[in-house]
């Protein structure tokens, strides 16, 4: 591998660093709190509706409900 190969590899791989860096920084919330609710939805499932053996749509509709 020649010198300009290796320096055009070089380039792609830090222009290609650089976008997902920038992309993390902005869609970082986003995804985060996507995430967050997505745990606790699960967590509140396994605790509350999976004991009381409630199918998930049951459980969204007497949750519905309930608030």
């Amino acid at each position: 591998m020649n010198e300009r190969r290796r320096f055009q590899i070089f380039l792609f791989l830090s222009a290609l660093l650089i976008i997902l860096v920038i992309s993390y920084n902005i869609f970082h919330d986003y995804f985060e709190k996507n995430i967050f609710s997505y745990i606790q939805r699960r967590i509140y499932y396994e605790r509350v509706i999976s004991k009381s053996g409630l199918s998930k749509e049951k459980a969204r509709f007497w949750r519905r409900i309930e608030k």
